[in-house]
């Protein structure tokens, strides 16, 4: 009927393995540590992916929200 996506669309989040990270994740760090320092070094997440994503038109601010943000509050 013409409504819908027709495919399917990733999105994307790539954490980087510096010195910093690796040295909280040696000292068996907590997550949020890592994640702290992830913040620090610029990471892109992916809700940064999905938001990118519907600035391109690639897929809607709707349908990011229902996978990305909603499923996080399960």
């Amino acid at each position: 009927m013409g409504t819908g996506y027709s495919g399917r669309v990733a999105v994307f989040e790539v954490l980087f393995v510096g010195p910093k990270i690796r040295e909280i994740a040696k000292d068996h760090g907590r997550s949020d540590a890592i994640g702290q320092a992830a913040a620090e070094e610029g990471i892109r997440t992916i809700l940064d992916d999905g938001l990118d994503k519907v600035r391109q038109g690639i897929t809607t601010f709707d349908e990011v929200r229902r996978v990305l943000i909603a499923g996080a509050e399960d």
